[in-house]
């Protein structure tokens, strides 16, 4: 059975841009802001204090890093989900139904480099959150 090259999956043109950059920009957004946070309540003035300023900022830095672990896992799961549907539709229908003008092919590209980054950005952000976890916030 044929399918046709109406069949092959329609994929919305931001979701492989998501899969791609989802997660280093997570990444990006949890370290500055964490740092930020850290940074002013460990270090208010120019002398470093024992015990952060407010009990608040290990709760917003903890807040970020969850949320950030979230668009990362989204990020990668749409890799895989996008990769695997572009695939399928590739032996199914045949390269060109799937590589239409470039644009399947770049999808394609983007969603299987971002399989990588959405798992490797994944890690380092889980890291950080054990880092919290573990380590004084102003040790």
């Amino acid at each position: 059975m044929s399918t046709s090259i109406a069949d092959a999956p329609r994929v919305e043109p931001r979701a492989p841009w998501f899969a791609f950059l989802g997660a280093p920009a997570a990444w990006s957004v949890q370290e500055l802001a964490s740092y930020s946070l850290t940074a002013h309540a460990c270090y208010p003035m120019d002398r470093p204090l024992a015990m952060p300023s407010s009990g608040a900022a290990w709760t917003a830095t903890f807040i970020i890093t969850v949320a950030a672990l979230v668009v990362a896992l989204l990020a990668f799961g749409s890799a895989v989900r996008i990769w695997g549907d572009l695939r399928r539709a590739a032996r199914t229908t045949g390269e060109e139904a799937v590589h239409d003008a470039e644009r399947g092919a770049v999808a394609r590209y983007l969603a299987f480099i971002g399989i990588p980054f959405g798992a490797l950005f994944s890690a380092i952000i889980v890291f950080g959150l054990v880092a919290l976890l573990v380590l004084p916030a102003c040790g």
